[in-house]
């Protein structure tokens, strides 16, 4: 199959499944449709601030100008972040993180590309990231060291 085929089978075979999952009349931990709802992150932002979560200004689009309004408006800067699920799994299976990473303003111009998210930068002393493994004999998860943890917005260094 080409790309494109392939592409479209994994959404066909995604779409099947959930599909038949949530019409099951059963008891889900999460329903299908609760996680596909969970996975879209413009309306998590929204459901998070009418919770009465503070959540840092958000703004998504692709147009280099409107990039740059909200940078402007930003005393701590802008970070980019995933829409979706961050990580990119490369042809040989490698998968490759993708972190929340500042950007600058002659980053700018690249969001015309494609749908950008962008977020203005939480300043904090630390940031925790627990990072999901297969739990080895006497391990139950993998969490990041405290030499491991950066700032936010700030990959951890390689390992």
């Amino acid at each position: 199959m080409t790309q494109a085929e392939t592409q479209w089978a994994s959404q066909e075979a995604l779409a099947g499944l959930a599909g038949v999952l949530g019409t099951l009349e059963c008891l889900h931990v999460n329903h299908p449709s609760d996680t596909r709802r969970a996975q879209i992150k413009a309306g998590v932002v929204a459901a998070a601030e009418r919770a009465g979560l503070t959540v840092p200004p958000t703004w998504i689009g692709s147009l280099p100008s409107g990039a740059r309004r909200f940078n402007l408006g930003a005393p701590g800067g802008i970070v980019t972040k995933t829409l979706t699920v961050p990580q990119i799994t490369e042809g040989d299976h490698h998968v490759r993180p993708l972190y929340t990473a500042p950007v600058v303003d002659s980053d700018l111009d690249a969001v015309a590309t494609g749908i950008t998210h962008l977020q203005h930068r939480v300043l904090t002393d630390y940031a925790v990231r627990a990072t999901p493994s297969a739990p080895g004999p006497s391990q139950s998860g993998s969490t990041r060291t405290p030499r491991q943890a950066g700032r936010t917005g700030e990959p951890p260094p390689s390992p």
